[in-house]
């Protein structure tokens, strides 16, 4: 006999089996702990999360956004749990256990309140298995009337379809029926605690938290590290090889060697540490006092700067160098990134590895090389090191290596080993070049395929006549690269003629960059994936496309019209050998793909025998069902060129039409260093040029409605990229929380939310004084008025997000603008906004270097003869000589605020501000126009040489004059009778020689190790310095004049 229970079961498998949900990689770590906050609709489960969050250290994920979020997305799992919430039922477990375990494994936290959810006895039992067991539950008792009330109040500004009396009735309905038998459950385990939810929200908390601090949940610490989410994924085919050895023991040495000869990421731990500390973050100053104590750093803090730098760096094979030093730490990275493919243990006893790191301490400026730490840290590596080399020999992949040896012999058993594994040599892979900026937010990709000559790029011409869309082929583009003569195209060609496919990783990339360069949202793919690979490299890589077109024809068809096209095509692999060839690997690898999106529900079957016209009436309709925008339909939006700053901060300025927004950001900007942009006035600019976007965003506005999301970022990022600041405020966006969403998912997250409050009656008053004289098309009463629903409805939800994050400062804008801005300063200061005299302002540059160009550093001491060797080096090679110090000395003699402050520092023999230098040498290289550049005296310090780096281009080489100080004073001292200098006196010289020390060294030990750095003596006359100076250059192609 089939039970109740079983039919409900089969229900519900059926129920899942009909939504396609996502597959979910990673894992929870495994000490996660887990509380479920249950509770009847609008018993202030929410409500009470806020306060958690305020006090401990947890992650808040409501099953109810999350659904919600999916809602709003538009996504077919969406569109399915919207019908079900309108029936007050609940939406099937498999789902929203997805989306939970989705969530929690994205936000990278231990401790998680799952808010919502589970709602009945099945995704109780789902989630414990599928996920793990919860901790505890918080389960608020509250009477059906009282949420009844609570609800159909909230339902006035919500805008959520489940806000109304009707459906409120329902859900308390399934909630008695489903959800009350898991709080008995719970309770016969002993793990639920009731709470009477009617008393006001503080009173409710004090036995929340109570409860909270018996089960030890982690509170908020002041020392706790904040890490920056890292977006991305690796390769599916990505391998690892940990690099371990005790400090000194050389493994920085060996991996130089091995990126000689293999084709590697190398990552140093150490590295990426000493840069976060050099940066000056809170994580680095936190760090550095770990690293002083001979401690090792949190595992989560390395593991968010390894997985970030792997991620970009765009690489397969990588070198972990100096991690894992701990089980931890290779437990966590093995789970959070991927098991390693090798080891490589650099065994060296204590006394040598001392010897080392002493002798490196004299130069290096390391705060960990003095003998006293460096014990500590030995102490911590036989604690904590060597049971990773133990566990991993274990496990057959650890390979021990004496590093006694001269560096050249300790490489050969290095070289066997990467070769057994199989490491991939320099010549075995494809250079493929990065791909600089991203996609938009709402970019949608349609996969155009079917076998060669089934007709693809036709029906891709019809629906580009037709449709909003850029088409890519991927057939194309490789054929480009062919015929560039590339070593890249000479390898795709060779493939090519044998009928193979070319490496998926080449595609992608032409393919990425082709898609950026565009600017488009809309893209027909067209001949690509045409394997497994393909699609799952496409989709981790760039994006999960929309929906597949298959063009189906027999193989007779398709050569027939391939053999016509080889006649006057000229194209290599249309002969009817290679044709057949392709035919096989298409039904190998391509038939595949269209079996996986059938399965999907995105495929497109289409018989492509029938003429053209014919197969294109289906193919439109099949567009017009996704609904694909057509030709007119769609603004066409300009591509955004270049990248904000890293440390790039936000502050947005909302409140309702009239309330004051402008006035009060012209008064920040006479205090604070930040730039101003109005998304009105950017929209309203774009009306006055009478564009065809101008004309549409009038039309919108006078109905009272929101200009697209898509156009106002449009604007507002290519506004902050041009203006070259780090600080801004944005007055009068996000009006939307999709608008909130999009910024934060596109440009970046906010710093702080000001929110001027004012009555609607005041607002309208200010609007049509404002009217008289504004000539605005909307400063009239009747639009005036739907501006104000539209706030309502949709700016206040914004209000209240940023209120839930402690982002947003509410402030009474009622009052006289002096009073206003009172409130406005201390919201600022409290977000350590920059004032006016903390920062120097810097003009923005204009233009940009050309693709090609090259940079050579010229470094060395002051006096050390820099600029005698760059005018040697102009007299024979075809370079723009910049010196940084001439640039700085000439904006000093310009009188400008900016030469003012530079003046002050120089004369303390301090290192002038890095952005300074780099907005002088940037303007200077672009108005060169110029390819080749000599940059003399710059970077003096590792932060200088990552930001140039970052915001130019890597240099090519560096070229470092190594002159003894007494050598450089005496020359100073000689320049200074004659050279009217500020900073040529003998004190100053003795500061900027301890600057020097400080600072500068670094960066020669940086690009030494990097292989990247000539180390010249520069004490010989300087024609014999140039001898070894011209050589350098040759060996890296300089051009000569």
């Amino acid at each position: 006999m089939v039970t109740k229970a079983a039919e409900s079961n089969v229900s519900a498998a059926v129920e899942v089996a009909e939504f396609a949900l996502p597959v979910i990689s990673g894992n929870l770590p495994a000490e996660a702990q887990i509380v479920f906050v249950l509770g009847g609709p609008g018993s202030g489960k929410g409500t009470q999360c806020d306060k958690i969050k305020a006090e401990f250290d947890v992650v808040h994920l409501s099953a109810g956004d999350l659904l919600r979020d999916e809602v709003k997305s538009g996504s077919d799992v969406g569109r399915r749990c919207e019908l079900l919430m309108k029936e007050g039922k609940l939406v099937p477990v498999g789902v929203t256990l997805a989306l939970l375990k989705r969530a929690m494994i994205a936000s990278g936290g231990k401790f998680f309140l799952i808010d919502g959810f589970p709602r009945a006895m099945d995704q109780a039992e789902a989630f414990e298995k599928a996920i793990k067991p919860c901790e505890a539950v918080l389960f608020f008792d509250c009477p059906e009337e009282e949420m009844e009330k609570r609800l159909l109040k909230r339902g006035e500004t919500s805008g959520r379809s489940d806000d109304n009396a009707e459906t409120i009735r329902k859900r308390f309905k399934t909630f008695v029926e489903q959800s009350l038998p898991v709080k008995e459950h719970y309770l016969g385990l002993s793990k639920c605690h009731v709470l009477s939810a009617v008393p006001p929200p503080d009173e409710v908390y004090v036995g929340v938290k109570a409860i909270l601090e018996k089960l030890n949940a982690p509170r908020k610490s002041a020392d706790a590290f904040a890490l920056p989410p890292v977006p991305g994924s690796l390769p599916a085919d990505a391998q690892i090889v940990f690099v371990l050895g005790g400090p000194g023991s050389g493994k920085g040495t060996q991996c130089d060697k091995i990126k000689a000869d293999f084709e590697c990421v190398h990552l140093s731990a150490g590295d990426l540490l000493r840069a976060e500390v050099s940066s000056g973050s809170e994580i680095g100053q936190k760090c550095e006092a770990l690293m002083k104590e001979g401690k090792l750093v949190p595992v989560a803090v390395t593991l968010n700067l390894l997985k970030r730098d792997m991620i970009q760096s765009g690489g397969k094979f990588f070198l972990i160098d100096g991690f894992p030093r701990a089980m931890d730490q290779a437990d966590a990275f093995e789970k959070a990134i991927k098991p390693c493919e090798a080891v490589l243990f650099f065994d060296c006893p204590e006394e040598e590895m001392e010897k080392r790191l002493l002798k490196r301490g004299e130069t290096s400026g390391r705060s960990d090389d003095n003998a006293e730490t460096i014990r500590k840290r030995f102490k911590t590596f036989v604690e904590q090191s060597l049971p990773v080399k133990e566990h991993y020999l274990g496990l057959g992949k650890c390979h021990v290596l004496s590093a006694v040896p001269p560096p050249d012999e300790v490489y050969v058993g290095v070289k066997a080993a990467l070769e057994g594994i199989k490491a991939p040599k320099k010549s075995s892979d494809f250079a493929l070049p990065p791909v600089p900026g991203s996609l938009p937010y709402n970019s949608q990709v349609i996969f155009v395929l079917g076998g060669p000559g089934s007709g693809k790029g036709t029906q891709c011409d019809k629906i580009k006549a037709d449709f909003e869309c850029v088409h890519l082929s991927a057939g194309d583009l490789l054929r480009d690269e062919v015929k560039s003569g590339s070593e890249i195209g000479q390898k795709c060609e060779a493939l090519m003629k044998d009928g193979k496919l070319v490496p998926v990783a080449v595609t992608l990339n032409l393919l990425k960059k082709a898609m950026i360069q565009s600017g488009g949202r809309i893209f027909l793919i067209d001949g690509f994936p045409r394997a497994m690979d393909q699609a799952d490299a496409f989709e981790k890589a760039i994006k999960p496309c929309q929906a597949v077109l298959f063009f189906d024809c027999p193989e007779e068809e398709m050569e027939k019209r391939l053999l016509k096209r080889g006649e006057t095509s000229g194209r290599s692999d249309d002969n009817a050998e290679t044709i057949r060839k392709r035919f096989r690997t298409f039904v190998d690898q391509s038939l595949p793909v269209k079996e996986h999106y059938l399965a999907e529900g995105k495929c497109h079957v289409i018989s492509a025998v029938p003429p053209p016209d014919e197969v294109y009436v289906g193919v439109k309709a099949i567009l017009e069902g996704l609904n694909t925008p057509k030709k007119g339909e769609e603004i066409p939006l300009p591509p955004v060129t270049g990248n904000l700053p890293a440390d790039t901060q936000v502050v947005f300025v909302l409140g309702g039409p009239g309330s004051g927004k402008g006035t009060q950001c012209e008064q920040i900007l006479e205090d604070y260093e930040c730039v101003h942009l109005s998304a009105g006035d950017l929209l309203r600019a774009e009306v006055k040029s009478g564009s065809e976007l101008g004309q549409r965003c009038e039309a919108l506005m006078k109905e009272g409605k929101l200009v697209p999301v898509a156009v106002t970022l449009n604007l507002l990022k290519k506004a902050m990229i041009a203006s070259g600041g780090s600080f801004f405020l944005i007055d009068g966006f996000p009006r939307a929380q999709d608008q909130a969403e999009a910024f934060e998912a596109d440009v970046t997250t906010c710093k702080g939310v000001l929110f001027f409050d004012c009555p609607e009656e005041e607002m309208e008053k200010r609007l049509i004084k404002r009217g008289e004289t504004s000539g605005r098309s909307d400063d009239n009463a009747e639009t005036i008025r739907k501006r104000f629903r539209t706030f309502l409805e949709q700016s206040l939800p914004v209000k209240d997000h940023y209120l839930a994050q402690g982002k947003c400062s509410v402030i009474d804008a009622v009052r006289p603008p002096k009073d206003i801005y009172e409130d406005v300063k201390q919201a600022l200061d409290a977000i350590k906004a920059p004032r006016k005299s903390d920062e120097i302002a810097l003009p923005p540059i204009a233009g940009s270097l050309p693709e090609d160009c090259q940079i050579v550093f010229v470094l060395g001491g002051p006096g050390s003869g820099k600029g005698t060797q760059c005018d040697k080096i102009k007299a024979d090679f075809e370079c723009v000589h910049l010196s940084a110090g001439d640039l700085l000395r000439a904006e000093v003699a310009s009188g400008s605020e900016v030469g003012k402050k530079c003046e002050y520092l120089m004369r303390e023999g301090r290192l002038v501000p890095v952005a300074v230098t780099l907005n002088l040498l940037k303007k200077a290289m672009i108005e060169s126009g110029g390819k080749f550049f000599l940059i003399d005296g710059f970077p003096r310090a590792l932060d200088q040489a990552s930001q140039f780096e970052g915001t130019v281009m890597p240099c090519k080489t560096v070229l470092f004059f190594d002159c003894p100080e007494e050598e450089m004073e005496k020359r100073l001292l000689k320049r200074g009778e004659t050279s009217g200098r500020s900073d040529d006196n003998a004190e100053t010289i003795r500061k900027r020689f301890r600057t020097f020390l400080d600072q500068s060294l670094p960066v020669k030990d940086h690009y030494l190790a990097e292989g990247k750095c000539s180390v010249l003596s520069a004490v010989p006359p300087p024609e014999e310095v140039y001898v070894g100076v011209k050589q350098a250059l040759l060996a890296i192609g300089a051009p000569t004049k």
